[in-house]
């Protein structure tokens, strides 16, 4: 108890001394969190901006802790604007470099924390089918009927991906957004995509009756 009475809905584990507690104040009806660290078997306990924690994410010594009007990272506020709904949970990589931010439709999408500029975006369908567009406006997809999902805009006139060509599906360039890719992966990949789109230039033989 801190203070007045608090119903607690989220607990988060930052470490094993350090964990977050967010919940209702019964008094004021106003959410709260508190950042608790134990020390020889004593608390402190540290009042965090006003609000209901809904995730929170701790790599290589740095602190992510996702509100409901915005995140903050490392002590600095940010807003999360997106078309994808709301943001539901955040999840850092190894060394704090990238965070993924899961919204409420379902859709992830990567940004890079030293800018935090988004990279990617990945819908996730039924089926293990997978779509990832990234900025640089290349995407990679495990399934072939991508048209129905993604398009591309030039000069006003909206084209499908097959009309458009293949020279948007990379991905080397959506690897890369997640991390580096060593020069044997990526000539292997660089590889099979030459030979896939190859294929795809060749017109099918007709078979004679």
């Amino acid at each position: 108890e801190h203070g007045s009475t608090a119903n607690y809905k989220n607990i988060f584990q930052i470490n094993n001394n350090n964990f977050i507690v967010s919940g209702t104040n019964e008094e004021t009806q106003s959410n709260v969190s508190f950042f608790i660290t134990e020390i020889n078997g004593e608390f402190k306990i540290k009042e965090l901006k006003d609000g209901l924690v809904l995730s929170a994410d701790y790599k290589n010594n740095q602190l992510a802790i996702l509100f409901e009007d915005g995140l903050v990272f490392n002590g600095k506020s940010y807003k999360i604007n997106s078309l994808d709904g709301f943001a539901t949970s955040i999840s850092l990589n190894s060394d704090a470099s990238k965070m993924f931010v899961n919204f409420s439709n379902g859709k992830s999408r990567l940004l890079e924390t030293k800018t935090f500029k988004w990279l990617n975006t990945i819908i996730n369908f039924p089926d293990n089918k997978s779509l990832i567009f990234n900025t640089k406006g290349k995407y990679y997809s495990n399934f072939q009927d991508v048209n129905d999902y993604l398009f591309l805009t030039k000069s006003n006139k909206r084209y499908t991906l097959t009309e458009y060509g293949s020279s948007l599906y990379d991905p080397v360039s959506i690897l890369s957004d997640f991390s580096e890719i060593d020069a044997a992966l990526k000539s292997k990949i660089e590889e099979a995509l030459s030979i896939r789109n190859q294929l795809k230039k060749e017109l099918p033989k007709k078979s004679v009756a």
